[in-house]
């Protein structure tokens, strides 16, 4: 078994609480820059935190693998 473990993005700096923190414009592509890395390779599952950062990480990273499956939120 192979895991992947990728950070999410840069994040805005203030949000109403840590946890609604978005990814900037550069986080977005700072997340599309990293996943066309993992390109070719096999891929089961995402797992992401419940923060609003991580998700919008793990949709970009589906979107730019093609990965047809849910993204899991874990805590």
């Amino acid at each position: 078994m192979r895991i992947w473990l990728l950070r999410h993005g840069e994040a805005e700096p203030r949000a109403r609480t840590d946890a609604q923190r978005c990814l900037t414009e550069a986080g977005r592509n700072e997340v599309r820059r990293s996943a066309a890395h993992l390109v070719g390779r096999p891929l089961q599952t995402i797992l992401a935190s419940p923060y609003v950062r991580a998700q919008q990480t793990a949709e970009l990273v589906r979107e730019v693998l093609g990965f047809g499956g849910m993204v899991e939120t874990v805590p």
